[in-house]
Formats: C-alpha cells, sequence, structure tokens
C-alpha cells in the first residue's frame, strides 16, 4: 500500500539528477537571498499522501466488479452446466482476476487517484504543505520571512505558502498565479528547472516587497528537498535536512 523505495529513488533521479542540478538550485536560492530577507525553500514530493482510502475504495470497487462478472457468469452459463462447472468458474475469476487488479493498484499510486475526488486531491495536498511549512521550520524564521515552493508530483499540484511577514508585503493573488504558472510548467517534464524558474520568479518578487536587510542572516540551507509524504517514517535525508535547519548558521 506504501510507495516502493525504488520506485521514490528513480523518481528522485528523474527530477533531482544529480549534485550538478542541487547546485544550480543553490544558486538560484542564494541569489534570491542577496535580494531578500525571504527565507526560500524548495520541497518536491512524490506523492502528498499513500492515499490508503482510495486504495480500499478500489478494493471494494474491485470485489462488487468480480461479483457482477459472476452474476453474468451465471446468467450466460448454458443450462447443461453443472453447479460445479459454475462455481469453477466464478472461483477462477475471482483468483485470476483479484490478484492482477490489487498488485496494479500497489504497483501504480496514479490508479489510487482514479477512486478520489478533485477536491479530496486538493485538501490533501494543501496539508501536506502545511505540515511541512511547520516541519521543516519555516514558520520559525526571525522575521516571519519563509517561503515553502511544495511540489506534489503525483498529483502535478503546487503550492506556495508563506510566513506572515511576507503575507503582509505580498498579496495572496501574486503566490497563487506563479503557483499556477509553475504548475503548468511542471505538466511540461522540465522537472527541477521548474524549480529554478519558480526560484527565480519569486527573486523578482520578494526583491522589490522585502529586500535584504544588513543584518540578515541565512537561516535555513539553501538546497531542494526531495521526500516521501509525511505519513511514513521519516527517510534519513529528511533527518539529515531536520538536523541542518536546527544548527545551519550562514557562512
Amino acid at each position: 500500500m506504501s510507495l516502493n523505495e525504488d520506485q521514490f529513488e528513480r523518481f528522485k533521479v528523474w527530477f533531482l539528477r544529480g549534485e550538478q542540478d542541487q547546485q544550480r538550485v543553490r544558486r538560484a536560492i542564494s541569489e534570491l537571498e542577496s535580494r531578500t530577507s525571504a527565507e526560500v525553500l524548495p520541497l518536491v514530493v512524490y506523492q502528498s499522501s499513500s492515499y490508503r482510502f482510495a486504495y480500499w475504495r478500489a478494493v471494494v470497487a474491485i470485489l462488487v466488479l468480480t461479483l457482477l462478472l459472476s452474476i453474468v457468469l451465471v446468467i450466460v452459463t448454458p443450462p447443461a452446466e453443472t453447479l460445479f462447472n459454475i462455481v469453477g468458474r466464478i472461483i477462477l475469476v475471482l483468483v485470476v482476476s483479484n490478484p492482477i487488479l490489487i498488485l496494479l493498484l500497489h504497483v501504480f499510486p496514479t490508479i489510487r487517484l482514479i477512486f478520489t475526488t478533485q477536491a479530496e486531491r486538493r485538501d490533501i495536498v494543501r496539508d501536506s504543505a502545511m505540515a511541512c511549512f511547520y516541519r521543516f521550520g519555516l514558520a520559525d524564521t526571525r522575521d516571519n520571512s519563509g517561503v515553502l515552493l511544495y511540489i506534489s508530483a503525483l498529483e502535478r499540484e503546487v503550492r506556495i505558502l508563506v510566513d506572515q511577514g511576507v503575507a503582509q508585503k505580498v498579496s495572496r493573488n501574486r503566490w497563487d498565479a506563479l503557483a499556477e504558472r509553475t504548475q503548468k510548467l511542471l505538466n511540461t517534464g522540465k522537472g527541477v528547472y521548474t524549480v529554478i524558474e519558480a526560484i527565480e520568479c519569486m527573486s523578482a518578487i520578494l526583491g522589490d516587497s522585502l529586500p535584504r536587510r544588513p543584518d540578515d542572516e541565512n537561516e535555513l540551507p539553501d538546497l531542494l528537498v526531495c521526500r516521501m509524504p509525511l505519513e511514513w517514517n521519516p527517510s534519513e535525508e529528511d533527518l539529515v535536512v531536520r538536523e541542518h535547519l536546527r544548527g545551519f548558521t550562514s557562512t
């Protein structure tokens, strides 16, 4: 029911192909934070939830479908067929189709989205982004200037969350417009370049509205984080990132 580690690693390699891409992101963040006192953290997750509720919806749907197929088999079976043969066919349908369909639900998380509504997916992405905002320390900056660029790849959703110090300077409409633009770029398969372009747009917005203070300190590490949903156990990278967030100082 949970995401396979190999699947996540393949996604991570596709999105963030190596240290060279990470360096590009760091340069983009450093350039942004040389102009503004805002603290930006880009975060990419494979998916915002494992969608357990959708998994069980799908299982129920499969069972209902199997029952309907069994009824059809009984109806179309010639009268000469024995009860033993009919039961045998029904069992064959159950044994062959159900494990295959349920296995597909495990292997391909995208299938689970079929059994969710758009509103449910948006709520899940929003809640996951909010949890990450607090978990990764963006609500703990000195001037309440944290900005989270949250990208959920499976749902193709982008959220930009900002703390109060930023919200007072930049209207919500501008962030929503940037999130929508980034979401469109994400759909083109640009990967990490989606993040870099979004950061460059943020630099223009924040540089004008929230210029860098003379005594500004770099409170968050300049890196792109790729991780699993919060409902799973923290990954090794997640723990390392959290330690950075606790003790990071500007060099």
